[in-house]
């Protein structure tokens, strides 16, 4: 990993990161089938805490760091829930990294979610509930999509899109050590954009997360 004006917070925040380099047509019809790629993503981070000002509590930026990770986009017809469905030209999962590992990324569409068979009157209802956290189009011709994270469903304790980092035990103190992984939730407006065929896909993704702790760009290619 390459780290750039990185003091000591940020290199003990990031700097634990398992650094493991993975392997690098016609539009994929992601409406109809399952499309896994395997590739490798390209991160760039930048890494801030609250720690600047002279009586500390403001944010500054503390350092950038720069690696890539194995990740897998899988690519599959859009997910439904009874009368519910998703309204996008296709569902995706994209995981760069494992969720335990220092620095990866987990991004999902939507997702299915079990609740009470029955609404607050007593009345039945299907169980399933269906939330849809991004938003995006895609061109039939090209295979090429765009779009952003509309709604991270943090209000309703169902955050699936993450970026996933240790913590300072303590705030501003390095030298007391890190936490280990923990699930970063990425705010709303996060984007993406890419291209999708049948033998190759391509996504960038740029967000930030809710702690303000993280800014991110991620490129992936298969």
């Amino acid at each position: 990993m390459k780290l750039r004006r990185t003091p000591a917070a940020a290199a003990a925040v990031l700097g634990t990161t398992v650094l493991v380099l993975g392997t690098t047509g016609a539009p994929a019809d992601a409406a109809t089938t399952t499309k896994v790629y395997k590739g490798t993503a390209a991160m760039t981070v930048d890494v801030y805490d609250y720690c600047g000002g002279p009586w500390g509590g403001v944010r500054r930026h503390v350092g950038r760091a720069q690696y890539k990770v194995p990740a897998t986009l899988v690519v599959s017809p859009t997910q439904k829930a009874g009368k519910q469905s998703e309204k996008n030209p296709f569902h995706f999962s994209l995981a760069a990294g494992g969720p335990r590992v220092n620095g990866s990324v987990s991004l999902f569409s939507s997702a299915v979610f079990r609740v009470s068979a029955t609404d607050v009157n007593g009345h039945p209802r299907d169980p399933r509930l269906l939330l849809r956290y991004w938003s995006y189009t895609r061109s039939a011709k090209t295979g090429a999509f765009s779009g952003s994270l509309t709604n991270n469903h943090k209000a309703q304790g169902a955050v699936l899109n993450t970026f996933n980092a240790a913590n300072l035990i303590v705030p501003c103190r390095p030298s007391l050590g890190v936490t280990p992984v923990m699930p970063h939730t990425i705010n709303a407006g996060a984007r993406i954009s890419g291209k999708i065929t049948s033998a190759h896909a391509q996504a960038t993704v740029t967000g930030s997360t809710y702690d303000g702790f993280y800014v991110f760009r991620m490129v992936f290619k298969k």
